[in-house]
């Protein structure tokens, strides 16, 4: 184990015990030590762990709910949650940390960096240009500002001034490997393979033992059509890096591209070619194998009634809640994948299962000496029990997994529970009816999936309405 890894460990380690204490007091409603919140922000600062949102929470604790006792201390403090805040979003408390910095400091050139980011964060990036390019005017050197630029020009989709930027970059931090990385791929993408290859060239100097570089290289001269170079500097990935499939794919489509070459060379490249050719095959069956033991000890488990319950449901809530934004589409250039997987997630964990269970017990418990009793005993059990439980739940369940707290949640399901329950009423009994009376059993889940469709659409459209909209909705669902 490197000892990165290990300093990693420790510091994560480290921060782990010390969030436990503040979620103790939290919990218990106490106050958390100022000294305790500074060792926090210092490990944070410290190590290389990312998390701005705990020293945004802590930061805005220390800094503007109490009177913080850190001497001059506290000023590395306000710069270190106003770029948290930054990182997420919180533009108001970053504006509240600079508006302190420049009043104790005035105009100094770290208190404008800061001030250009913020500019930047809330895309005003006109203005965060000219911040920029008035401190490199004092200090052409400055390392911040220059990336900075790059980063704007990227985020604008303004390639040839990215690439510009970053040569400015290199001209005065020529061994950031880093940097020639990205001005690689930039070039790449423009595309000018003669200049993506000098950078990975670079590359190669500073760490000839990256077998990453090496295999970057090769795909450059294999675009560029050069198929000898492309050839050995595969080989040399595979030298440093010996399970490398890219560079056998690479290897074996150089050799295939000169089985033309001379006698002496084509000797050398079928070599290579039946060398690639027995490693890609190699892999290939000892994959085959591995996905084949896997199939073998899986497939008792997806065969399992529940489990095919689960995946069904869980689709069907995805295509119901596709349809539903199809219908919606109105303002919209995308679909929002993110409502369709919460969707996806209720339908396979919570709904898929717990109907499976409760329809195996409705068919086995349920019992009649005529087949119109039965039904009617079903469909009373189905609609007083089952379907009350599963709209109220469906809201709660929603709700949790949109990020809304429990309180929120209850407040949503109670609002929306007895509008959604009547048009239940008006529409599954007689789904029901027809399904236990004229189905046989083991099509009744397909009919009851395909209804299933169009009423998830109508519950994915009630679910991402706010409250004060639940009428507007009823009336577009009826429209339609």
């Amino acid at each position: 184990m490197s000892e990165d890894t290990t300093t990693s460990r420790y510091y994560e380690s480290k921060l782990e015990q010390y969030e436990d204490q503040i979620k103790k007091i939290e919990q218990n409603n106490g106050k958390i030590a100022t000294d305790l919140v500074v060792k926090v922000l210092n490990l944070i600062n410290e190590s290389s762990i990312r998390r701005p949102d705990l020293v945004v929470h802590l930061g805005r604790k220390l800094l503007f709910q109490g009177k913080p006792n850190l001497g001059d201390a506290v000023w590395d403090v306000y710069e270190q949650v106003l770029k948290a805040a930054i990182n997420v979003n919180q533009t108001e408390l970053a504006s509240d940390c600079l508006e302190a910095l420049q009043n104790k400091f005035g105009e100094g050139i770290r208190v404008r960096r800061l001030e250009a980011m913020l500019l930047e964060s809330t895309g005003e990036y006109d203005h965060a240009l000219d911040e920029y390019n008035s401190i490199l005017g004092q200090d052409p050197t400055d390392q911040l500002c220059l990336k900075r630029k790059v980063a704007i020009a990227k985020a604008r989709g303004e390639t040839e001034d990215a690439v510009r930027y970053l040569n400015q970059y290199l001209a005065v931090y020529m061994a950031d490997p880093e940097a020639y990385a990205e001005l690689a791929d930039l070039y790449l993408s423009i595309p000018d393979y003669k200049k993506a290859a000098f950078c990975v060239e670079e590359l190669l100097l500073q760490n000839p033992h990256n077998y990453l570089y090496h295999l970057k290289y090769a795909d450059i001269k294999y675009s560029m059509e050069d198929y000898a170079t492309a050839r050995s500097y595969y080989s040399q990935s595979l030298n440093i890096k010996k399970d490398n499939v890219r560079a056998l794919y690479g290897l074996l489509m150089c050799t295939n591209a000169l089985s033309s070459g001379s006698s002496k060379d084509k000797s050398n490249n079928t070599k290579l070619m039946e060398y690639a050719e027995k490693e890609l095959m190699r892999k290939f069956i000892s994959v085959s194998v591995i996905m084949w033991k896997l199939f073998d000890r899986t497939k008792s488990f997806f065969s399992k009634p529940i489990v095919h319950d689960m995946l069904i449901s869980g689709s069907l809530y995805g295509v119901g809640d596709l349809i539903c934004q199809t219908i919606q589409k109105k303002n919209q250039d995308e679909f929002d994948l993110v409502r369709t997987g919460r969707m996806v997630v209720y339908g396979t964990f919570v709904f898929g299962p717990v109907g499976h269970i409760w329809y195996k017990w409705l068919d086995s418990s349920v019992k009649a000496s005529k087949p119109l009793t039965v039904v009617m005993k079903k469909l009373a059990w189905d609609e007083l029990v089952f379907a009350p439980v599963c709209v109220f739940g469906f809201f709660v369940g929603i709700s949790l997994l949109q990020g809304k707290t429990s309180r929120q949640s209850l407040e949503k399901a109670q609002s929306e529970f007895l509008p959604t329950y009547k048009l239940d009423l008006a529409v599954w009994p007689a789904v029901q009816f027809i399904n236990f009376l004229l189905v046989p059993l083991k099509y009744r889940m397909a009919l009851i999936n395909f209804v299933n469709v169009f009423w998830n659409a109508y519950m994915s459209s009630v679910s991402t309405k706010d409250i004060t909209d639940v009428e507007n909705v009823k009336v577009e669902i009826n429209q339609k």
